[in-house]
């Protein structure tokens, strides 16, 4: 959604219709990374709860940071159609996801970084996970 908002932007800045549908998702990249570390960093608490509210609780938080680190790591390898452009009666589907050398071997996923929750940190996610 906030994509298209800002490919429509672009588009009426004058930029062709291929440069916006760069720039658009490009410009975002960064507020996208940080909603998904806010999510993460918001449901942690969940994990020191004691007693049976905690153990109730505790599997929450395991599973949104999983279910977060796999949707950006299969957007950034496959893709996500963000929006489309229309070119006359044509849709152009506009997909957002890593370049073609960031994501040309499975090896590579290994290589993409995962923010820490205490500071500016960041590590390859081979450090904190494997790859089969």
């Amino acid at each position: 959604m906030v994509s298209g908002d800002a490919i429509k932007n672009s588009l009426a800045s004058g930029a062709p219709p291929l440069i916006a549908s760069w720039l658009g998702p490009t410009k975002l990249i960064t507020a996208i990374i940080f909603a998904t570390i806010t999510n993460i960093i918001a449901y942690l608490p969940f994990l020191t709860l004691p007693g049976s509210m905690g153990e109730f609780l505790h599997s929450l938080p395991v599973v949104l940071t999983c279910s977060l680190v796999a949707a950006s790591s299969a957007t950034g390898i496959s893709g996500r159609q963000v929006t489309a452009l229309r070119e006359g009666d044509k849709q152009i589907p506009v997909v957002t996801r890593l370049r073609m050398e960031e994501r040309a071997q499975l090896a590579d996923v290994q290589n993409l970084y995962v923010y820490s929750t205490q500071g500016r940190q960041k590590a390859p996610l081979r450090q904190v996970s494997s790859v089969d």
